[in-house]
């Protein structure tokens, strides 16, 4: 019984680096880019994203999403030293919602993309981030651990 529980031992040992490494090398099967329609604004305005993901398979995805936007995203937006950007109380309310609820606050919409089809969406961040202070502020997303670009969006007087 103690020799089956050594060579169990030695087994998994000389297995786990395989499966780490492996796990590491794995591609992601989406891409994010996003971009700002317009990344020059006045405070006070709008701060518009266009989100694309797009399968960089070679096989169909599944394209599931919910209806609210933060459901299964998560935005990191900085300001020019890098601090965090204040969250105003309607992500505040999202963010409780989603704790109390196990993630889940919204209706789903279940979809696919084939290989190389994209599919798009715009967003409004003000509705969700105080983005009202003059200068300029990094965007970027992260949708089931897969970060986009990161962005410049400028707040002019």
């Amino acid at each position: 019984m103690n020799m089956m529980i050594k060579s169990a031992t030695y087994l998994i040992a000389l297995l786990m680096p395989v499966v780490v490494f492996s796990a590491d090398q794995k591609k992601a099967e989406f891409s994010l880019t996003i971009q700002a329609t317009p990344d020059t604004i006045k405070p006070g305005s709008p701060v518009k994203i266009q989100v694309v993901r797009k399968n960089e398979t070679d096989h169909v995805i599944s394209n599931g999403r919910a209806s609210a936007f933060l459901e299964y995203n998560e935005v990191d937006v900085r300001d020019e030293r890098g601090q965090a950007v204040p969250e105003n109380a309607i992500k505040r309310e999202i963010e409780d919602r989603k704790k109390r609820s196990n993630g889940h606050i919204s209706s789903y919409v279940f979809g696919s993309l084939k290989p190389g089809e994209s599919f798009q969406e715009t967003v409004d961040l003000s509705i969700y981030f105080d983005l009202n202070q003059l200068g300029k502020y990094t965007i970027q997303i992260q949708q089931y651990g897969v970060k986009s670009n990161t962005i410049v969006v400028t707040v002019t007087p």
